[in-house]
Formats: structure tokens, sequence, C-alpha cells
């Protein structure tokens, strides 16, 4: 095998891990089948000015409770680290909308700060918590990945999707239980295609 072959070989398993690093990246955002999270926002927000010169910056500071759950199979790095469940009060910086208004004439109207309706602020709480989190494992997924192109087993890819599947039902046990699944399930099939084959191949 001529070094330019191996190395197109190389080329195609890294993108095929690329591939599947996008679609199971993608999975790891949607709740329930990559992540659930309950945000608890502590309202009023607390809301800051700062002069900078004659510019007028508006920010709150949020503070939140929230309780997470990571797939396993999505998020390994942050089971690895003890990060897979999170409880516990969190903080992040929100910015307003639109602000209206000038305080630098005083002939103006006031500055008038629109905020975002509090779903929409827990929701942005949760992604932050998500997004955290998903970039931490970035790095692990596509070197997992990698590894299944190498073997050439794609079935492994079955096997993660039958874990993704069982976390949306009972989280950690799910996803335990959804992989075992997968498992069994490929194996019983591999099995059921050979013996068919053999079969095929007496009658001829």
């Amino acid at each position: 095998m001529t070094k330019k072959k191996v190395a197109l070989e190389v080329l195609e398993k890294v993108g095929m891990a690329f591939i599947f690093t996008l679609l199971f990246g993608c999975l790891s955002l949607l709740p329930y089948l990559g992540n659930k999270v309950d945000v608890q926002v502590n309202f009023p927000l607390e809301k800051h000015r700062i002069y900078v010169g004659q510019s007028e910056n508006v920010f709150a500071v949020v503070r939140y409770n929230a309780n997470a759950s990571f797939n396993p199979l999505l998020y390994p790095l942050s089971w690895f680290i003890g990060r897979g469940s999170l409880s516990g009060n969190f903080s992040m910086i929100y910015l307003p909308y639109w602000v209206g208004g000038s305080s630098v004439n005083p002939g103006d109207r006031p500055p008038s700060p629109q905020w975002g309706k509090p779903d929409e602020i827990e929701g942005e709480a949760a992604m932050k918590i998500v997004i955290e989190e998903l970039l931490n494992n970035v790095p692990i997924l596509p070197a997992v990945f990698f590894v299944f192109e190498l073997l050439e087993r794609r079935r492994l890819y079955w096997w993660f999707f039958g874990g993704i599947m069982g976390f949306d039902v009972a989280a950690l046990t799910g996803a335990i239980v959804g992989f075992s699944i997968a498992i069994i399930s490929t194996m019983l099939v591999s099995r059921n295609v050979r013996r068919l084959f053999v079969r095929t191949k007496l009658d001829f």
C-alpha cells in the first residue's frame, strides 16, 4: 500500500469522524436527548450601569439555581471529572436586547433598557450551562469517533444512538440500558444475517 493511499484512507476516516462529531454534537444540544437542565432564576435581576466617558453601559447579573444532568455518551469528560450531574447556584452577565433614550443630552429621554421575558432569561441560563460542558467535551468526541473508523466498526455508532435514546427515557440508567439493548440488537441482527448468507450459499 502506497503512502498516498494510506494518507487518503486516513483523511477519509478523519472526515467521517468529523461528520459524526457534528451529528452527535447537534444531538448533545437537544434537551432530553443530550441533557436535562432545570433552571430557576432569582428575580428581580441585579441591574447595573457603568459610565465610560459619555457612553453608558447597562447590564444585569442573573443569579439562578440549576439542576443539570448530561448524557454520559455525549459528555464523557464531564462524567469523568465529576460534572456529569450538576446542582447548585450559578450566575451570569445578561445584556438587554435594546436600550432606548440617552443620558448624554439633558433634553433626551432617559435610557430605558428592554430586558427579556423570564422564560427567555431562564432559557439562556440553561444554554450557558450546556455550552460550557459541550466545549469541554468537544475534543473527546472526534477522537472517539476516529477510533471507531480505525476499527471499521460503524455499528458502534448505533450503540451510541441507542444510549442517547435511552437517556431521554430514564437519564443515566436509561443511557446504560439503551446502550446495552443496541449492542444486543446488533449482535442478533449480525448473527441472523450470517445464518441467512450461509443457508443461501448452501442452497446454491
